[in-house]
């Protein structure tokens, strides 16, 4: 039975969401009707979700089985791994026989405080993704399996009763693979029910009753089980009038709920704010050489980069400096031991001597990273030292690698970015992005606070920061104090795309980041302006007797 909150926070205009529906975690859900599940190859389910303290926890926000009581959609947010799951699709041959994509997300992204998600399917192209926040978050591809018809569904729990604990709001489930602009354009607002491929939409903002309505003309509504409750905490745009010719309010006026701090809003055309002109490096580079001594022997250090890869055959040179290789190989990520093979390596078989190419040096690598062509990537290698475990691999902010050893620097040596001229045929095949090298081992938090952002060259610690992302001039330019400087050939191709950063600092943002050396002064004036504000404390006359 749903129960309506006695306290209602005055929305912040007339048309924003009143209610929200809360899930205990315990024994509450929605079922859905078979036919509010799209069947086929293409599928988009994405909702608000406010993740409760109780997380992470067996969970399901959505699950639908076929007759056959086999899984063909599932979304797990966030299991007790602190995995996300997006399962979707069956062969039929049983119950797991679905198509999944899973990735492990820091429960404190998404509890306490609302996210917007997005899992896209499209069994043709064999592609399925995830969206956090209007952002592509992860995805995988060769997903082919299609999904056949439901014969039962639930929001808010599985069939084995593994209950989602927070709110949920604006569930919306699409026949159609929705693109990345399409899913930013329409979180921040409600929708009106008749949008193009929409077949299922459940603000669940009712505030009382038994009965979740579907605004689609399909008539889809489900039926609240269990003590769910309703409570006013997020507020939404009203929706787009339909569609005319000429628009009548830019999207970029529109407001974002409340909490999602980092949501970008769209405009028009979709995150324009957000494009750059960035190197392109194509089959036949070499590197660029960018002076030397970057990494420096025997001592510690972080090399951070974005990478969009064009291709994932062969070995990719990211980085190089003296001997090491920062690289992607088959869908991996990897980072090549510094320490000198011999030049000629020989051994004794009976009477003969057998001699054979060196062995390659060791290397760290990722494992099931799945790196695919055509995505933005941030990659970290961190040197902590040279016992197992003490080098670590990052990517996207995730700790992934097989814990090898790797050996210190030894001596200096000539850097490079985006291959490495003794490797000829390792060259690096897209695009390169904001290049970092820090002179010490950086911890996951800090990889993870400032990979969105781009940096000043002031940090602390921060010794080499080619951020290439300039469109004037033959010169690759190293923004720290220490001008290592490469230089670029006149058949240097730039192309304008978009780029994962963040460009435009929100207040709060500036509040929480502090990097280097610009943080210092920025805090001083907020110091300062704080002090105006502030009552002299009265000077108390008196005497010290020794």
């Amino acid at each position: 039975m749903a129960n309506s909150s006695e306290t209602v926070q005055k929305a912040p205009f007339e048309s924003a969401i009143e209610y929200m529906l809360a899930f205990d975690g315990q024994d509450n859900f929605v079922e859905l009707p078979p036919a509010s599940i799209p069947s086929g190859s293409e599928i988009t389910c994405s909702f608000w979700a406010y993740g409760g303290a109780a997380l992470p926890k067996n969970n399901s926000v959505i699950e639908a089985w076929s007759a056959n009581n086999q899984r063909i959609l599932n979304v797990h947010l966030i299991w007790d791994n602190s995995y996300v799951f997006f399962d979707c699709g069956n062969s039929g041959a049983s119950f797991d026989s679905y198509d999944r994509i899973m990735k492990q997300i820091n429960a404190a992204d998404c509890k306490g405080k609302w996210s917007h998600w997005a899992f896209t399917k499209n069994a043709t192209t064999g592609t399925m993704k995830i969206y956090f926040n209007g952002e592509l978050w992860h995805q995988e591809t060769g997903k082919t399996i299609p999904i056949p018809p439901t014969a039962k569904a639930r929001l808010g729990s599985s069939f084995h009763s593994n209950c989602f604990p927070g709110n949920l709001a604006e569930v919306q489930l699409w026949n159609r693979d929705r693109t990345q602009a399409e899913i930013q354009q329409d979180m921040p607002r409600r929708l009106r029910g008749d949008e193009p491929g929409l077949v299922g939409y459940w603000p669940l903002n009712e505030g009382s009753g038994a009965i979740a309505h579907d605004k689609t003309s399909n008539a889809n509504h489900g039926t609240i089980h269990g003590s769910a409750n309703w409570v006013s905490i997020l507020s939404l745009a009203p929706a787009l009038p339909r569609p005319s010719a000429t628009p009548t309010q830019p999207l970029n006026t529109l407001m974002a709920p409340a909490n999602v701090s980092n949501v970008e809003q769209p405009s028009q055309p979709a995150l324009t704010q957000k494009r750059r002109k960035v190197l392109v490096f194509d089959a036949n580079s070499q590197g660029i050489a960018v002076g030397s001594g970057a990494l420096k022997p025997q001592r510690l250090f972080t090399v951070e980069a974005w990478v969009y890869p064009a291709t994932d055959a062969g070995k990719q040179v990211i980085f190089a400096d003296g001997r090491t290789l920062f690289y992607l190989e088959g869908g991996e990520l990897k980072f090549q031991d510094p320490t000198p093979p011999p030049r000629i390596w020989f051994y004794e078989e009976g009477d003969k001597i057998i001699i054979t190419d060196p062995p390659a040096p060791p290397a760290i690598a990722s494992s099931g990273a799945g790196l695919v062509a055509g995505n933005w990537y941030h990659v970290a290698v961190v040197w902590g030292g040279s016992l197992p475990g003490e080098t670590k691999l990052y990517i996207n902010g995730v700790n992934n690698d097989n814990k090898t050893a790797i050996a210190p620097v030894l001596s200096f040596g000539n850097t490079y970015l985006g291959g490495y001229p003794y490797l000829p045929d390792f060259g690096f095949q897209g695009k390169l992005l904001e290049v970092r090298v820090w002179r010490f081992a950086r911890p996951q938090a800090e990889i993870e606070a400032n990979r969105l952002y781009p940096l000043t060259g002031r940090e602390l610690g921060l010794v080499r920061y080619w951020s290439l992302t300039q469109t004037v001039g033959s010169t690759l330019h190293d923004k720290t104090t220490y001008r290592a400087v490469g230089r670029l050939s006149q058949d240097a191709v730039w192309e304008e795309v978009e780029i994962p950063l963040k460009l435009k600092l929100k207040p709060q943002e500036r509040l929480v980041r502090s990097t280097g050396l610009e943080d210092y002064g920025y805090w001083f004036k907020e110091i300062a302006k704080q002090q105006k504000t502030e009552a002299d404390i009265p000077f108390l006359r008196g005497r010290i007797w020794a």
